[in-house]
């Protein structure tokens, strides 16, 4: 006889091709982003792209071949668009793009010590928080043309943690003095909630109550005046 042993046997998942991956993270960036048919045919720069599904998925569908990727560890293969670069130090010219998009990343990536203090970070001798931020946004509105966009998905806001609460600060008055400066217009749109069960479904993980609100996610869309 077979008794049950109180362990389950976990269920094998199906395996998610590469190309239903790229198709995944194409379709995110479009949803946060709020990309429209006329803003897939500019010539764009993704900055924290990861392993470069945006522009991997856009070229392949022939959607848009003038897509590049800047990210501390980009995808290597040959012909791609994409380079090793951190956000306060782009490789392009000034006014290079019609359109920066950065999903999931800025400011959010200076939140992960991983991050900052990864080898690479260390080799180009990380600033002050403040000023990293304020040099990496005056990157993005430099290797764009006037009246480009600069448009920021995921960003998160109404955070309770300690550190997302000094990002937001931080970056809040950051933009407020380009507003007040008149260099830029900006949007705030904000998108979903995200609550404690959007990060873990284990129940030892989930202390509290599982809907609670951790943060709100928006977008931004900063247009460039001068």
């Amino acid at each position: 006889m077979k008794f049950f042993s109180g362990r389950t046997e976990s269920i094998p998942q199906p395996e998610i091709s590469q190309q239903d991956k790229d198709k995944e993270a194409f379709d995110d960036y479009v949803s946060h982003l709020d990309l429209r048919e006329e803003d897939l045919r500019k010539t764009i720069l993704d900055v924290g792209s990861g392993k470069g599904r945006f522009a991997k998925y856009a070229k392949d569908h022939n959607i848009n071949s003038e897509i590049y990727s800047a990210d501390p560890n980009p995808p290597t293969k040959a012909g791609s668009k994409a380079v090793r670069a951190l956000g306060e130090q782009l490789p392009f010219k000034d006014g290079q793009f019609d359109l920066v998009v950065s999903n999931a990343s800025f400011p959010a990536v200076f939140i992960n010590p991983k991050e900052i203090w990864d080898p690479f970070f260390k080799e180009n001798n990380p600033a002050p928080l403040e000023s990293r931020l304020k040099q990496a946004l005056n990157e993005f509105l430099r290797v764009i043309k006037i009246n480009g966009e600069v448009r920021l998905g995921r960003v998160q806001t109404e955070g309770k943690n300690k550190a997302n609460k000094a990002i937001e600060l931080i970056f809040s008055k950051i933009l407020d003095e380009l507003v007040a400066g008149g260099e830029i217009e900006m949007e705030k749109i904000p998108k979903e909630y995200m609550r404690a069960r959007d990060f873990t479904d284990d129940p030892i993980k989930l202390k509290g109550d599982p809907d609670e609100v951790l943060m709100r996610l928006v977008l931004l869309k900063i247009k460039k005046l001068k």
